[in-house]
């Protein structure tokens, strides 16, 4: 089983997590990059995210799934 670590605070994260269990960030899988971002709300929208690890760079928006999950 692949893991992966939380961007903010490197816990130990799974694909199916939605949520660090440590430090309570949003989690989304990136497939440009293959890996998991830890996100935080975007200042200049209300359903975009910015990866914590580069707050300046691309904004996302939560797939259908991941809203369903949330």
């Amino acid at each position: 089983m692949q893991t992966f670590k939380c961007d903010y605070c490197a816990q130990l994260l799974f694909f199916e997590n939605n949520l660090c269990i440590r430090c309570g960030h949003l989690l989304g899988f990136s497939i440009e990059e293959g890996d998991i971002l830890s996100l935080k709300p975007s200042n200049d929208s209300s359903d975009r995210y910015v990866d914590v690890s580069d707050p300046d760079g691309a904004q996302y928006r939560l797939c259908q799934n991941s809203i369903k999950l949330n």
